[in-house]
């Protein structure tokens, strides 16, 4: 789980929008586990989706900027790597500490 807070500063890319420390609502519930991980996918994928979207955009420009464009794909590396691992997916508390890490994150 340190690789999650390895990153820090942020890539060129990555600009915080909203609050840290989203809220993660759960029952106690034996579907908690579930609800984290289409969360926590949920979160990756859409970073994952916002990269490849300004790394196309960045890319078809005339003149692009490659320090952007490196910075995309570092963006879209980090986020790969993470939800690929099985082992962020396996507990709840990894689970809540990735959600918490980057759903208040933005690509710009």
């Amino acid at each position: 789980m340190k690789r999650i807070r390895s990153y820090r500063p942020l890539p060129a890319g990555f600009t915080v929008k909203r609050q840290s420390n989203p809220a993660v609502f759960l029952s106690n519930s034996s579907l908690d586990w579930y609800k984290l991980t289409e969360n926590t996918r949920h979160v990756l994928n859409g970073l994952m989706t916002s990269s490849a979207k300004k790394q196309m955009e960045e890319a078809l420009k005339e003149h692009p900027d490659l320090d952007r464009l490196n910075g995309y794909k570092t963006i879209s590396g980090i986020v790969g790597e993470i939800s690929r691992d099985p082992k962020n997916f396996e507990s709840i508390e990894t689970m809540k500490q990735i959600i918490e890490e980057y759903a208040p994150l933005e690509i710009v």
